[in-house]
């Protein structure tokens, strides 16, 4: 069965290899080159990471062999797309948890927990790159959040 975004995909596919063919404009092999292979592998190894965010031990050299590509080729493609591979990772996790603190979860499940089950090895690396990203701590993300639902009962 054929999706719509399967049809464009397959359309833009098509388009990209005839533009190589025909000898491009500049911008039309950038485009093609863009979107090609490399794309599909970019978010092919997005989805592995999201899938495994959990594991402190996720690194640009298990999703490089488990996607059959060298280490290098996954630090390019994260480059072309304008972030690191560590970048990249760095930004899912902290965003997880950013939503699971302000979650309607236990309040009682520890800041320590939620870093852990996010993928941080280290709490003090946690606080310090969440505080960086977000201008505050987890524990002002949580309270802030308590107090949304204290406010609206």
């Amino acid at each position: 069965m054929t999706t719509p975004e399967l049809a464009a995909a397959f359309a833009d596919h098509v388009c990209d290899l005839l533009a190589l063919a025909l000898g491009p404009t500049r911008d039309a092999a950038e485009q093609a080159r863009t979107r090609g292979l490399p794309a599909a592998r970019l978010q092919a190894i997005k989805d592995d990471m999201a899938a495994n965010l959990r594991w402190p031990e996720l690194s640009v050299h298990g999703i490089a062999a488990r996607h059959g590509v060298s280490v290098r080729y996954v630090q390019q493609i994260f480059e072309e797309s304008g972030l690191t591979f560590t970048a990249y990772l760095t930004e899912q996790r902290l965003t997880a948890a950013y939503k699971a603190l302000r979650r309607r979860a236990p309040v009682d499940v520890p800041v320590s927990t939620i870093a852990f089950d996010c993928g941080f090895a280290s709490v003090a690396h946690f606080n310090r790159l969440f505080r960086r990203r977000f201008g505050c701590t987890p524990s002002d993300v949580r309270n802030a959040a308590r107090a949304l639902r204290t406010d609206r009962d």
